[in-house]
């Protein structure tokens, strides 16, 4: 089928049910219009009263902005289901101009807290009426000297849907303004191409041909929005730049790493790092796709095809009973929400015209988390569904533990959450004597999780870190340098094993993640995996101790950073250990897959 299906041409059951947030529009708009912020203008310049009258405010706040998360959480998976559709995209305007209300009237208590008489604020982060906002009071402090004045701050929660506009630009784009050319396969069957196609069935195909031609037909599409797809990265660096100085920090890294409490030596020697152990791994890797196939030369589009044609076909209820299996050292908690997600239709499949183009995990606390994915029936979907449950999960356990300002969290706890699954499931399948079993498992985990998250994403990391400092130095940056950039980056990666053809340096252009404010996301998988790594070697080693171990780490959202979140799993990450064994393991993976391989073969 050549043409994707509108969205209510969808079957109703691949869809996610929003109807918990909001049985119909008609109840959302009643919510839209009802938000006011007016009565927390009532505390202002008031703070410094009482510890009774800041929790007041405080609470207040937080129902506030639980209320308006709500109305623009409901429109925005409205957009994830259909970008395309004039009326999804007003809802989001109109939610997003609601709920930047709401953050102005807000913007005066951390600038008020902050003007109090010296030691007041200290005073009131140990006030036992106040415990529930130690937290959040202390990180304040921490942040101190990069908050600007409260007109300052009102000035930026005002410009929050401009300082939006790259990501909506990417995402309008992608989800609705790209067009590619439909591709045949080897049987002659038409198949749209999209990011998520090609990314998640057209990239796993084993029919060499149609993977080129859909390759093709995707980077010819995003080349004719390479100008504004380049400009508009670029204006995103230069944004979080700006924010930077603006906030006196040293640098943009510096800024976005504050939160997580790490600093930019850990973040440069984990890229270095990393980079410097996958890189032979991958080239390993390609040597083996070559004497498999029989080839000498290796392009893009080969990078996840499977190794060799033996897909394991698992349906979506099987992988239900597959996920749950796996998923069982975690606990009977852990597992039920799993179930509920699956059972209750948290899970978003449907295959429509304007969908999100990434399988993600989107949550709003107050509300349970919806994951939208793709699914052919490959074993690849199970790991990436399993994924996406992870940070599913993660956000309960964190929504039922933590009040609404701690139950944020950045990207290498969340992916941490994530990637543990996909350890645990190749763990259960490659644990049995099922040969089958664990050479599927040991390919997936090469073919989608080394391949993303140690490859695709490092290399995307690598070169928002390089944009960054040509930026910082003023150097000029046009979209001619993201291209160039683009194909050094990967030419050093993978030498002479891959070719790399001019047309074809736009997979930058295929990840959101590049777009995402307050954190350096794209290195985030290949450390947080690392880290999974280590804890769900442990839990199969030692078995509920390190489970529960993990269990609370998971539990404790933004009261943890990162270094403290592993460290409470039973990790120590502020070394290069843990990364190097990880990659090495993979290495290891290709030497098992290269054995079980011959021995399939005789």
């Amino acid at each position: 089928m050549s043409e994707r299906p509108t969205r209510s041409q969808a079957p109703e059951e691949l869809k996610w049910d929003v109807t918990g947030i909001y049985p119909n529009n008609a109840a959302w708009e009643e919510h839209l219009v009802r938000l006011n912020a007016d009565s927390l203008a009532e505390y202002e310049g008031r703070l410094r009263e009482s510890a009774e009258t800041l929790l007041a405010c405080l609470q207040l706040r937080d129902v506030l902005e639980e209320q308006a998360g709500r109305v623009t959480f409901y429109a925005h998976l409205h957009q994830m289901g259909d970008g395309s559709d004039p009326a999804n995209l007003a809802m989001v305007g109109r939610a997003s101009a609601a709920h930047g209300k709401i953050t102005a009237a807000a913007s005066f208590i951390e600038p008020e807290l902050l003007g109090l008489p010296d030691g007041q604020l200290e005073r009131y982060a140990q006030e036992p009426v106040l415990r529930a906002y130690s937290h959040q009071l202390r990180a304040l402090i921490r942040r101190r000297p990069h908050v600007l004045s409260r007109e300052g701050e009102a000035v930026l929660s005002g410009l929050s849907q401009i300082l939006e506009t790259p990501f909506q630009i990417y995402q309008q784009i992608v989800n609705a303004d790209l067009r590619c050319e439909s591709v045949a396969d080897s049987h002659g069957t038409s198949h749209a191409v999209s990011i998520d196609r090609w990314l998640f069935h057209i990239a796993y195909s084993s029919d060499r041909e149609f993977r080129r031609r859909g390759y093709a037909s995707l980077m010819a599409g995003l080349r004719t929005h390479q100008s504004t797809l380049g400009a508009n990265l670029i204006n995103h660096v230069r944004k979080q730049v700006d924010l930077a100085r603006l906030r006196r920090f040293g640098s943009a890294a510096e800024m976005l790493l504050f939160p997580d409490h790490l600093d930019v030596a850990f973040y440069r020697r984990a890229v270095d790092t990393l980079l410097e152990e996958a890189r032979p791994v991958a080239r390993q890797l390609l040597r083996l796709r070559k004497r498999l196939w029989g080839v000498d030369r290796l392009y893009p589009y080969d990078l996840t095809a499977p190794l060799l044609d033996q897909p394991e076909q698992t349906s979506f209820a099987e992988a239900g009973d597959l996920l749950r299996s796996a998923l069982e050292p975690l606990g009977q908690e852990y597992v039920r929400v799993v179930d509920t997600a699956l059972r209750e239709r948290w899970v978003d499949r449907a295959d429509n015209r304007g969908r999100f183009p990434l399988p993600i995990s989107t949550s709003q606390y107050g509300v349970h988390p919806f994951i939208m994915t793709t699914w052919t029936d490959k074993l690849s979907d199970v790991m990436l569904l399993s994924h996406e449950l992870g940070h599913t999960v993660h956000s309960i356990l964190i929504n039922r533990n933590q009040s609404i300002g701690d139950s944020g969290y950045g990207g290498l706890v969340a992916e941490t959450a994530s990637t543990a699954n996909e350890w645990l499931c190749y763990q259960y399948l490659s644990a049995g004597s099922d040969q089958g079993k664990a050479l599927a498992a040991a390919r997936c985990l090469l073919e989608v999780s080394f391949a993303n998250h140690f490859s695709a994403m490092l290399l995307i990391e690598r070169l928002q870190q390089r944009l960054f400092d040509l930026v910082e130095a003023g150097k000029p940056v046009a979209v001619e340098t993201v291209l160039a950039l683009h194909r050094e980056i990967w030419q050093d990666f993978y030498g002479d094993e891959l070719v790399l053809e001019e047309e074809n340096q736009m997979e930058w252009a295929l990840y959101p993640h590049l777009y995402f404010d307050n954190c350096l996301y794209p290195y985030s998988y290949a450390v947080a995996m690392s880290a999974s790594f280590a804890i769900t070697t442990q839990i199969r080693a030692e078995g509920a101790s390190a489970a529960e171990r993990w269990l609370t780490a998971l539990k404790a959202g933004a009261t943890l950073p990162p270094l403290a979140f592993w460290r409470t799993a039973g990790v120590e990450m502020d070394t290069d250990e843990p990364l190097r064994q990880a990659v090495r393991f993979f290495g290891g993976l290709v030497e098992k897959v290269s054995t079980l391989l011959a021995q399939d073969q005789k």
